[in-house]
């Protein structure tokens, strides 16, 4: 129970028994990670998480980056990535629809990891003009 104490003079604010804010803000953050979480279906998380680790480990083979390093060059760099492992899946026969889902898995990892412009990033033009070329 909450008890609500009322200031004796103007500007002398008196403690009260709810939580601080840095408390309910946490509680907030983790809470909405359990909504979005709950916005998909454990299989499609399954699916993000194989994905995830497909590309991560062509990443590693290759020598590419996983994160965007964040500044200009880093990002170029890093679409580059993205055009070679979709190359990649293209030269390996993989279907249009399969590397799309792919790239959608890509980015909610991003997302979820809480990089800014993962959007931009994953779906630029250089990526997408590949995946509609073969």
């Amino acid at each position: 129970m909450t008890k609500e104490l009322v200031p004796v003079s103007p500007g002398a604010a008196l403690s009260t028994d709810r939580p601080s804010t840095e408390v309910v803000i946490a509680r907030l953050r983790e809470q909405a990670k359990v909504y979005a979480h709950q916005a998909r279906t454990e299989s499609t998380w399954r699916a993000y998480a194989t994905d995830w680790r497909m590309f991560t480990a062509w990443c590693q083979k290759h020598g590419r980056p996983v994160f965007p390093a964040g500044d200009k060059h880093a990002a170029e760099v890093f679409v580059e990535t993205l055009v070679l492992y979709v190359t990649d899946l293209a030269d390996d026969g993989r279907a249009p629809a399969t590397i799309t889902k792919k790239l959608s898995s890509i980015s909610v990892a991003y997302a979820t990891a809480g990089v800014l412009g993962h959007k931009q990033l994953v779906w630029a033009e250089p990526v997408t003009s590949v995946l509609a070329g073969f």
